[in-house]
């Protein structure tokens, strides 16, 4: 597995209550795209979010493993909150996960949050045994210590997440392409952080696109090595499938 497309892991149905395709339209696009492996990773409802019912992580069982050749991996976008999570409650169902990705998200982590809690919160995110990618670090009002941050993915074996859905003309997330390339990527370079492109997808069409991730990578120089879509087997120091 050599194609940076072959992998993506941070996509969104309308089980997550903002998306716009079906889990079965997403699978059914993957496959025509050539992902070897997909990953689902739905927001969970909680009182203080969107997402989908409480009762998901228990059902994804029925949701099969493979799917014409095609790998299905099983997630959650978790809310990062003031030292803990939006749904640490039903931390002790995730063994039917295979992997979990934590991000700030505006409508539930304010913008006033200082430039040190940001930092404490993405560390704290980075030192949970059961986080595997730390989401889309890249949204300038969550501005951090990003050197302090990746040091401690590094240490704890999490992935940097490239949220192609950040850097893509006219996102919403202003800034994040620059954060991106003068802070997060040259600091993963400097540390050996690997990193996992994502695309982010709320609907098909989205899934597997790469394309502004490609060139962001290819400005900076980002080594191929680091970039865990390239081989499986890397994702598998990570992932558990």
């Amino acid at each position: 597995m050599n194609n940076l497309n072959s992998i993506d892991l941070h996509t969104h149905s309308v089980l997550s209550g903002h998306a716009f395709s079906s889990l079965t339209e997403n699978f059914d696009y993957a496959l025509s795209k050539g992902v070897k492996i997909l990953g689902m990773s739905e927001h969970q409802y909680d009182e203080v979010g969107v997402g989908a019912s409480h009762h998901i992580v228990g059902s994804m069982t029925r949701i099969p493993k493979e799917i014409d050749g095609m790998r299905i991996l099983k997630g959650l976008e978790l809310n990062i909150l003031d030292g803990h999570f939006d749904i640490e409650k039903y931390h002790d169902r995730f063994n039917n996960l295979d992997y979990t990705i934590a991000s700030m998200h505006s409508y539930v982590y304010s913008k006033s949050h200082t430039y040190m809690q940001n930092t404490d919160n993405y560390i704290m995110a980075c030192n949970t045994d059961y986080i595997t990618i730390i989401g889309h670090m890249d949204y300038s009002p969550f501005d951090c210590d990003y050197e302090a941050v990746i040091k401690e993915a590094v240490k704890n074996h999490k992935l940097i997440e490239l949220n192609n859905s950040s850097i893509v003309p006219g996102a919403f997330r202003v800034g994040a392409r620059q954060i991106d390339k003068e802070k997060i990527l040259p600091l993963c370079i400097k540390h050996s952080c690997p990193i996992i492109v994502n695309s982010d997808a709320h609907i098909k069409y989205e899934i597997a696109d790469f394309r502004s991730a490609e060139l962001l990578l290819d400005e900076v120089n980002f080594p191929k090595e680091l970039v865990v879509n390239y081989s499986e087997d890397k994702l598998r120091e990570y992932i558990d499938f």
